[in-house]
């Protein structure tokens, strides 16, 4: 096996047991906190909420796409975020997703490569996506834009 894939897996093997790990964290959070988090984010894997949030594996929902380009209008996206508002609906919960863009204060080839490291242009991106989440859930589902600065090629966000 190409020891690209040999990391991978490993990657997988790890972050799959402390998401096990993790799991009487997340019931406890939720015991005591109602709301339902999720993140539209890009799918480099460098926007890590739990790294960020100092919060167990598993609490904040991924959305990913290349750039976290996501339209509120695809079929797919939309039914995705319907059910999983209607989910926290049904258990009396609030929803709260962040609509997130990477960039790199230091070296602008360090963010994001799918919106050609056009931090502005992901920035509006994300802005128009979080008013059009918030148009079509109203007070079911409030949006809030993160940008989350890269501090260098191969870390993690914090």
């Amino acid at each position: 096996m190409h020891p690209i894939h040999e990391r991978i897996l490993e990657i997988n093997r790890e972050q799959s047991a402390r998401y096990v790990a993790d799991d009487a964290a997340r019931r406890r959070y939720w015991a005591k906190h109602s709301t339902f988090f999720a993140a539209v984010k890009c799918m480099d894997g460098r926007v890590l909420f739990p790294t960020m949030t100092k919060t167990p594996l598993g609490l904040v929902k991924p959305f990913r796409a290349i750039g976290g380009k996501f339209e509120v209008w695809w079929p797919s996206f939309l039914g995705r975020i319907r059910y999983w508002v209607a989910t926290a609906m049904t258990m009396g919960s609030r929803s709260f997703i962040f609509v997130t863009y990477h960039y790199s204060a230091s070296d602008p080839h360090l963010g994001c490569a799918g919106w050609t490291y056009d931090t502005a242009v992901a920035r509006a991106h994300a802005e128009h996506l979080a008013s059009s989440l918030a148009e079509v859930f109203a007070e079911q589902l409030t949006a809030v834009v993160e940008g989350v600065a890269v501090l260098h090629p191969h870390a993690e966000l914090v």
